[in-house]
């Protein structure tokens, strides 16, 4: 115990001759993860900027890894807090045809309790049309994940999650206009 209580202390380092504290668990953290020879969890500190009603928010990632979901080849999720507070959670889920990402998407609107909208949107080349949902879930993962803003772009599903829509909503414009 007495060991983990030193790593906990933070120490000072001097530098230019000012005294900086410095904590050892970050460090031990990543030299963790190499040795372990994964990299499924990152943790980085990027903002993403986004516009809501003219309103700005930053949302800082503080999480990134692989998940493991049934019936996907490959699934992966992000985690975003933004200055006010608000959780955020981005998901990509990859599965082997349209046809197993479009029951996906079925199942998942099965989940909610409620679907606020339901519609089409615009994919990245401007043409394409994609399934997109915003709902409430009927049981949500966590309390601050409540409500969440999916949709299907062929064999690929994102799911956006977050107790707040404009939060959301602000998320999506920015990183998926």
């Amino acid at each position: 115990m007495r060991w983990r209580s030193h790593l906990l202390n933070t120490r000072g380092v001097r530098f230019l001759g000012l005294t900086w504290p410095v904590s050892l668990i970050p460090l031990l953290s990543v030299i963790t993860i190499a040795q372990l020879g994964t990299a499924s969890v990152i943790a980085i500190a990027q903002s993403e900027k986004t516009r809501s009603n003219g309103m700005e928010i930053v949302f800082t990632e503080e999480l990134t890894g692989r998940m493991l979901k049934k019936g996907a080849i490959t699934a992966s999720f992000s985690n975003y807090r933004s200055r006010d507070g608000i959780f955020l959670r981005r998901s990509i889920e990859d599965y082997e045809s349209d046809s197993k990402a479009s029951n996906e998407f079925k199942s998942l609107l099965a989940k909610a309790k409620t679907i606020i909208e339901e519609g089409k949107k615009v994919g990245r080349d401007g043409k394409q049309s994609l399934d997109r949902a915003v709902v409430r879930w009927r049981r949500p993962e966590r309390s601050d994940m409540t409500l969440a803003i999916i949709w299907r772009d062929g064999r690929r599903m994102y799911i956006l999650e977050s107790s707040s829509l404009s939060h959301l909503r602000s998320f999506e414009t920015q990183v998926y206009p």
